[in-house]
C-alpha cells in the first residue's frame, strides 16, 4: 500500500516535490492529500516549505504533526519560524496560536524591523486582535503610544474608533506626550485613557505646571473639571506678577481650591459678560465651569443666549460635549437633551451627533 502511494505521489508531483515525501514518509496520507488539494506554484512552495519545517523540527514529533495537520498553515509558520530564528518561546506562542497564524503572521512583517514591537506581540497575544485593527487604522506614530501602554488597549481602541482625523491626531499626540510624562504614575495613566476628551487642558495644564512638584495633583483629583481648571489657571495668569503667585497657590491648595475656582470664574464672567450678570449671580457655584463653556461659544451670541438661559441644564450640556457631540448642536437642541434626561433610555448621546450630521448636511 505504501509503494502504491508513493508511486501515485510520484506520478502526480516534480521532482523536487518527492524529496520531500521521501524524507517523511510517516505522513504520507498527510502529503497525499496536500497533493490533491494543491497545485502549481503554491504546491511547490508548499511541498518546500514542508521539507524546511520537517527538517528543523525533525527531533519534535508534535510539532511536525501540527505542521502535516493543518497544511493552510504551513507557510505562515515558516515565515514566522525564519523571522524569529531561534527564540523557543516565541517557537511555541506560534505552534499554540495556528488558529491566528495569518494574524500574527501579518502584523509580525508589519514590524519585522522593530524587535521590541515583535517582542511585544507575542508577549501580549491575548491583544493580537487588538494590535491587528489598530495598526490597520493608525498612523505609525499613533502606533508607538498603542505599544507602549498595550495594558491600556481597550480605552484606546474605544479612543481610536471615537474620533478621526485632525481630532484623533490631537489626542493620539496628547497620549503620547502625557503617557510618557506619567511612565511610573499608574493612576494618573488611567486617568488618561478614561479622559481622552480632557487631554488637551492637561496637556496645557502639565506643561505650565511642570516645575512645581504635585502641582497636578489636583488636576487629576478634579479630572472632570480640568477644562474649567484650565480656564481659571488662564484667568490668573493674566494678573500682575505680584498677584499670580498667591492666587496660583491657592488654586493648586485643596484647602482653597473650590474657593478660587468661584471667585476667579465669577470675576471673568462678569468682565466678559457682564449682560449676563443675574444668571451669573444666579449660579455663581459653578462659575468656573460656565467660564469654560462660554469660552467655546464668545463668537457666537446666538448660542451664548442660549448657554446662559439653560445653565440649569450646564452639566447635561457639558456631558453631551464629552459625549461627542459639537458644541453648537448641543445648544440648539437644549429642549431634545432635556427631554432626553428624563427618559434615558429613549437616547442616546450619539443620536444627537446623528442628527447633527444630517442637519449639516454630512
Amino acid at each position: 500500500k505504501r509503494q502504491t502511494d508513493i508511486n501515485e505521489l510520484s506520478g502526480n508531483l516534480a521532482s523536487i516535490e518527492m524529496e520531500a515525501v521521501f524524507e517523511n514518509l510517516d505522513y504520507l496520507p498527510e502529503m497525499q492529500t496536500i497533493a490533491e488539494t494543491f497545485e502549481g506554484d503554491e504546491r511547490t512552495t508548499l511541498f518546500a516549505d514542508l521539507q524546511s519545517l520537517s527538517k528543523r523540527f525533525s527531533s519534535d514529533t508534535s510539532k511536525k504533526d501540527e505542521i502535516f495537520q493543518n497544511p493552510g498553515s504551513i507557510s505562515s509558520i515558516k515565515a514566522l519560524t525564519d523571522q524569529i530564528g531561534s527564540d523557543q518561546q516565541k517557537v511555541e506562542v506560534v505552534f499554540e496560536q495556528l488558529d491566528k497564524l495569518d494574524d500574527l503572521r501579518s502584523v509580525s512583517e508589519t514590524y519585522s524591523s522593530d524587535s521590541s514591537k515583535v517582542d511585544a506581540i507575542f508577549n501580549n497575544i491575548d491583544k493580537l486582535d487588538g494590535i491587528k485593527s489598530l495598526s490597520e487604522t493608525l498612523a505609525s506614530e499613533e502606533m508607538e503610544t498603542v505599544f507602549d501602554n498595550l495594558d491600556y488597549l481597550s480605552r484606546i481602541e474605544f479612543i481610536a474608533s471615537a474620533y478621526e482625523g485632525e481630532k484623533r491626531d490631537s489626542v493620539f499626540d496628547d497620549l503620547r506626550s502625557l503617557t510618557s510624562l506619567y511612565v511610573d504614575e499608574p493612576d494618573k495613566k488611567a486617568i488618561l485613557f478614561d479622559n481622552p476628551e480632557k487631554l488637551s487642558s492637561i496637556t496645557y495644564l502639565s506643561e505650565e505646571l511642570s516645575d512645581r512638584e504635585g502641582g497636578m495633583d489636583i488636576i487629576f483629583e478634579n479630572i472632570e473639571r480640568s477644562d474649567a481648571i484650565l480656564t481659571t489657571y488662564q484667568t490668573i495668569d493674566q494678573l500682575p506678577d505680584d498677584q499670580k503667585q498667591g492666587y496660583l497657590d491657592d488654586l493648586l491648595n485643596p484647602d482653597s481650591f473650590e474657593t478660587t475656582m468661584t471667585e476667579q470664574g465669577k470675576l471673568r464672567l462678569n468682565l466678559e459678560y457682564p449682560e449676563y450678570g443675574d444668571a451669573i449671580e444666579q449660579y455663581g457655584d459653578k462659575s468656573a465651569e460656565i467660564a469654560a463653556t462660554a469660552e467655546r461659544f464668545k463668537d457666537n451670541s446666538e448660542d451664548l443666549d442660549i448657554l446662559f438661559s439653560n445653565l440649569d441644564s450646564l452639566d447635561l450640556i457639558r456631558d453631551a460635549e464629552a459625549a461627542g457631540a459639537e458644541g453648537s448642536a448641543v445648544l440648539q437642541n437644549i429642549t431634545d437633551l432635556k427631554e432626553l434626561r428624563a427618559d434615558p433610555d429613549s437616547v442616546s448621546y450619539t443620536h444627537l451627533r446623528a442628527h447633527e450630521t444630517g442637519r449639516n448636511g454630512g
